[in-house]
């Protein structure tokens, strides 16, 4: 079959479009953009779909490489490949760095509560569940955008190895 590491790329990406949609039409973007004080869930999204598209063209461009084989082409798409193994670790971190932003927010009620006054008590519940789903959402969208990368990246890395070891023989 031809193309076949890009139409392996081009299912997964079709199924993560379709769960994009479905997540759209349920609101879970919306929910995420009222809860996400530090907007890291929209920084981690657009380069979670940016580097699965940099992956389908690199795909692609190994598909080629099946055919018609270039050690320069070859030796350039393993350099890039590094690049998306990056992006999916820089996804994880940047999830940790908004669960630790907000922690620190949620802790930062403390600092402006006066015991005493019952509004200020329900604030400061209401100012700290605020921290907690910033903290909850960007966890969440950081690791899954993450293991999603690692999965396109793996299947690259496979062909490409693959790929490798047909030309070594």
């Amino acid at each position: 079959m031809q193309r076949k590491i890009f139409l392996k790329w081009w299912l997964f990406y079709v199924v993560i479009i379709i769960c994009s949609i479905i997540c759209y039409d349920l609101d879970v973007f919306l929910e995420i953009y009222k809860k996400d004080n530090s907007f890291l869930s929209w920084v981690i999204f657009v380069l979670f779909y940016y580097m699965s598209c940099w992956c389908g063209i690199k795909c692609w461009k190994t598909s080629n490489l099946e055919k018609n084989y270039d050690d320069e082409v070859f030796s350039e798409l393993l350099i890039q490949q590094e690049v998306g193994w990056f992006a999916s670790e820089i996804c994880l971190a940047l999830g940790m760095t908004g669960t630790v932003l907000g922690f620190v927010m949620m802790l930062e009620t403390f600092l402006s509560v006066d015991t005493s006054n019952q509004q200020s008590m329900q604030n400061m519940i209401v100012e700290m569940g605020k921290g907690m789903a910033t903290a909850l959402y960007t966890t969440l969208v950081g690791l899954v955008c993450s293991v999603l990368l690692k999965i396109q990246y793996f299947s690259l890395t496979q062909a490409l190895e693959s790929i490798k070891s047909k030309e070594a023989k």
